[in-house]
């Protein structure tokens, strides 16, 4: 603990050399002096040892300093903070759980009370860091960190102090992961923060700090017991002898203790995941009370720390999200560090098609869940006649939103659209904590459902909460704005608005500043009047104008928290509500994943014909229900699950290529040959042979038209004067679909490395190719070329990647056995894709699994046209 004030002090000796008018130097050794003797009370025998020298220089130090009794202080504005000297152990007991103590963390806070101004706790912040590294910093020697078990040794520190009495400091880890501390005093408090900044290579994920605060300098509240302490959630107090005063910490994401034989209390939040270059921070008070309710108190200043950051970075807080009991589709959202939720969301509630109920209380039905890097996506069965999916992402201030629909049902259903909700409060129950957002409904509003909805509807809504339309701009939604006194007899009675455009609706907050909406892009949308008996908006977007049996559509909005005025909130609105293209919170293409759909299929392609949409299978030797035993082809009604007669046994690799009335299926025989079948009716079929060059290995293979003529893309291993590194793509180009020419071997894509090719498609002049890279396992990519020679790979790759939604199940009709096999599978690929268009959004194939024969066939949606999925992937260019 004294190697960096010693260091300091002997530089500082040396330099004097003589003892007339302060220098520079002196100041520093001055501060240093009045820190241990006057505020800290030390003895000649503990400066020396935090001094590093003899009692008797210290002694001598005292004298030429002048460093007598103590002189009266002035009346301090603030509370007093200091670094922490060292030389005196801070704890009481449990000391060898602190061996070593470094000072380089630990700053004292000067109790305020009279009579108690030379008593101090103090406070290492932090004292140790955890992550998925194991312990990251220690401020003493316990537990060995992982610099210990390096041998690497870490130079002390010290704080910075500022002219307004704070400190400040920050150390960067061998790693790269760098800390920040500040201690900011205030009239009865100081404020803490700790910023963490991931400078390493690697995600860090587990991130959380332990933050101590020692008692053994406030003589009055230093007992070795956990009786005289309040430990509460994210709030730690300690009460003194007489039971009327109170030292309080609590900090945001906190978690509360106490270790009696130090003595200290503990508040250690913990920070999300960060990513390379990627920085978080939570902030906490340590603050000096005297009254009956700590925790109360500790909650208003909490929610003080959170108003204050939010006032600062309204428009940068990010969203943190929660779903009721963790399987439904009721959804908290707290922006930033908030202690209570900002808002809630329910989606849906209701299902609609032609103004009537396809399925009711879609919300409160349990579904399967799954969580990835703050993102949720569930998949609900709410009744007999659809299937329903939700996506979550949260971003800065508000949460992406992507809601699915499946008609499960034998008939077309006409106008589906969905009942959305969007909350300012969440009301008691016995299982749940209540809550409302104060920045709407102010405090002196109860939690109470009657009078929550009695405030919305009278005071909130009428004149405020408006709906938006791109072409009538705000429209009132309160029914009868003057007379808003006057409640309904039915408190849950509300009307439609007329028009059928409310894409977005919107209610500020009680200063005006904020405001709280929905925003769907949806080519009809109505709203709901607010009504009394909750405080909440609906709105009813188009789904889908016609869903066919089997026929799914996505619907992608956005709920949050914007910070700014009407005008800018209506630019929001524009931007939200273009129905294209559709984007994730990256900016890529939005594609979502349904989840897995059957076991052991690669290579299918989901395709149109005849206007029916079908999904073209390889159905593999192995396949769980392969009766022939044999790799064959087939076609799945998509409608129905009605298969086709199998054809072409023992072809392999196959995909579908439809061209007005003739169905084309390409498949290799023998890894040698690339063959033709050609059907009007999916019964009958003619074959040929398009690909038969000796010496080559074929794999994959994928047809696009391109003008006049047809491509053909084939994947080869060999030869290897054109196949370089396994697998590449190589073409080969027919006007009829009979005879093919491949085309020279520089028109290929890529022999310097892992590019297996999987799906070719083209526009307005250029070749798509999806093609499989191996990379943190191995993902779709694309890249385009306008003569099959130059490849220009897409900025936002990569087009899938393995992730925990390809394990949600999309299938109702596959066994426990099998889903336990999905559970249990490795997942290091997301290949084989394949998509087709349909009805202005796109249905994708794709297979996830091991890379070693273990695969599982899933599901995807793009909610765009082709054309916008493929220029999605390159903006701008």
């Amino acid at each position: 603990m004294t190697r960096g004030l010693a260091t300091i002090l002997l530089a500082v000796a040396v330099a004097i050399g003589s003892w007339g008018e302060d220098k520079p130097d002196e100041k520093e050794l001055r501060f240093w002096l009045e820190n241990l003797f006057w505020h800290h009370r030390f003895s000649d025998e503990e400066a020396a040892g935090a001094l590093n020298r003899s009692a008797e220089e210290v002694k001598e130090l005292k004298k030429k300093f002048g460093l007598g009794a103590e002189p009266a202080q002035p009346t301090r504005e603030r509370i007093l903070v200091l670094p922490y000297p060292g030389g005196r152990h801070p704890r009481i007991g449990f000391l060898d759980g602190a061996v070593n103590p470094q000072r380089d963390t630990k700053a004292s806070v000067f109790l305020p009370w009279k009579g108690s101004e030379k008593d101090y706790v103090v406070i290492d912040l932090p004292e140790a860091l955890w992550s998925n590294l194991g312990l990251t910093y220690l401020a003493h020697t316990h537990i060995p960190t992982i610099w210990d078990k390096a041998g690497v040794k870490l130079d002390p520190i010290d704080w910075s102090r500022k002219p307004d009495g704070g400190l400040e400091s920050k150390r960067t880890l061998p790693n790269g992961l760098e800390f920040a501390a500040r201690v900011q005093p205030q009239q009865d408090s100081a404020g803490l923060e700790l910023k963490l900044k991931n400078g390493t290579a690697e995600q860090l994920t587990g991130l959380r700090a332990q933050i101590c605060v020692l008692l053994k300098g406030a003589a009055d509240f230093n007992a070795q017991t956990n009786a005289n302490k309040v430990i509460d959630g994210a709030v730690a107090a300690v009460k003194s002898a007489d039971g009327k005063r109170w030292i309080v910490t609590a900090w945001e994401r906190g978690r509360a203790w106490g270790n009696p034989p130090c003595p200290c209390l503990h508040s250690d939040p913990v920070f999300p995941d960060l990513e390379p270059g990627e920085e978080a921070a939570a902030r906490g008070t340590l603050f000096f009370y005297e009254g009956e309710d700590p925790r109360g108190e500790a909650e208003r200043r909490l929610r003080g720390l959170v108003e204050t950051r939010l006032a600062e970075t309204p428009e940068s807080a990010g969203v943190r999200i929660a779903l009721d009991h963790g399987d439904r589709a009721d959804v908290d959202a707290t922006i930033g560090e908030a202690p209570a939720p900002s808002f809630r969301l329910l989606l849906p509630e209701a299902v609609l098609a032609e103004g009537k109920p396809l399925a009711s209380g879609v919300h409160t039905a349990a579904g399967a869940w799954i969580e990835a890097k703050g993102a949720w996506q569930g998949a609900i069965r709410p009744g007999e006649a659809v299937e329903c999916a939700v996506r979550l992402e949260p971003r800065r201030g508000d949460v992406l939103i992507a809601i699915l629909v499946k008609n499960v049902s034998a008939r077309a259903f006409e106008d589906v659209r969905v009942d959305l909700c969007a909350n300012l409060c969440r009301l008691p129950k016995t299982w749940e904590k209540e809550w409302s957002n104060r920045d709407f409904i102010p405090a002196s509003v109860p939690l109470n459902r009657d009078e929550q909805g009695k405030y919305w509807y009278r005071e909130l809504t009428p004149r405020r909460l408006k709906a938006w339309s791109p072409e009538e701009g705000w429209i009132e939604m309160h029914p009868r704005p003057e007379q808003a006194d006057r409640l309904p007899e039915n408190p849950y009675e509300a009307q439609l608005g007329a028009g059928d455009r409310s894409l977005a609706c919107a209610v500020p907050s009680l200063d005006g500043k904020r405001f709280f909406y929905q925003a769907w892009a949806a080519k009809r949308s109505r709203h709901q009047s607010p009504f009394s008996g909750n405080a909440c908006m609906h709105l009813r977007p188009q789904v889908a104008e016609r869903l066919e049996p089997g026929e799914l559509a996505v619907l992608l909005g956005a709920a949050g928290v914007f910070a700014g005025g009407a005008e800018d909130l209506a630019r929001h609105f524009e931007k939200l509500c273009a129905s294209a293209p559709a984007v994730d919170a990256a900016g890529r293409p939005f594609i979502l994943k349904r989840g897995t759909i059957d076991l052991d299929l690669v290579e299918t392609t989901p395709i149109l014909f005849q206007g029916r949409a079908w999904r073209f299978e390889w159905v593999r030797e192995g396949y769980w229900n392969n009766a022939l035993r044999q790799n064959h082809f087939r076609f799945v009604d998509l409608a129905t699950g009605a298969a086709t007669e199998p054809f072409a046994r023992g072809h392999d690799f196959g995909s579908a290529f439809a061209d007005g009335d003739t169905m084309y299926v390409t498949g290799t025989w023998e890894r040698r040959e690339v063959r033709v079948f050609a059907s009007r009716d999916l019964k009958s079929w003619e074959t040929w042979p398009a690909i038969n060059r000796p010496g080559y290995g074929i794999f994959n293979t994928s047809v696009t038209k391109a003008g006049e003529e047809y491509v053909l893309m084939f994947e080869i291993d060999k030869p290897l004067e054109e196949a370089g590194a396994a697998f590449t793509a190589r073409f080969a180009k027919s006007r009829d679909f009979r005879r093919w020419e491949i085309t020279p071997p520089e028109c290929n894509y890529a022999r310097d490395r892992y590019t297996a090719p999987h799906c070719l498609r083209w526009l307005d002049g250029w070749f798509y190719d999806f093609y499989l890279e191996a990379h943190e396992g191995y993902e779709m990519r694309v890249v385009r070329s306008r003569d099959l020679v130059r490849w220009e790979p897409s900025p936002l790759n990569p087009v899938l990647r393995a992730s925990p939604e390809d394990k949600l199940i999309a299938n109702p009709r596959l066994s426990e056995e099998q889903r336990r096999k999905i559970a249990a599978a490795r997942n290091i690929n997301n290949s084989d894709i394949d998509f087709c268009e349909r009805n202005g959004r796109l249905l994708i194939n794709y297979s996830w699994g091991n890379q070693q024969g273990i695969e599982f066939l899933a599901e995807a949606v793009y909610p765009g046209t082709l054309e916008q999925f493929l220029r999605g992937w390159f903006p701008g260019r």
